[in-house]
């Protein structure tokens, strides 16, 4: 389910995982990026899908993350996202 998203503030993030309780995405907050899960009605009220290469994305928080910093959970799910064979991945190295 992963994809690229924009909320009203022009902020990106990217969908991990949707399930029962919600979807979790990775987002920017306080500069750094976090794993955040939300309610069904939060994402659809506050994001929308946004057209951006997934693969240049991922690259992109990737880059952030080892320059700027993001939770361990955030930086699991981007690896994860980047070694799973169904996204579009960019190069680790």
């Amino acid at each position: 389910m992963a994809g690229a998203l924009i909320n009203r503030h022009r902020n990106i993030a990217v969908a991990v995982r949707r399930s029962r309780a919600g979807v979790s995405i990775i987002a920017h907050s306080a500069g750094k990026l976090v794993l955040q899960q939300l309610s069904d009605r939060d994402f659809r009220d506050s994001w929308q899908e946004y057209d951006y290469p997934l693969d240049k994305l991922l690259e992109r928080f990737l880059a952030h993350a080892r320059l700027v910093g993001a939770t361990k959970g955030a930086l699991a799910a981007i690896e994860r996202l980047c070694a799973d064979p169904m996204v579009t991945a960019p190069r680790l190295l």
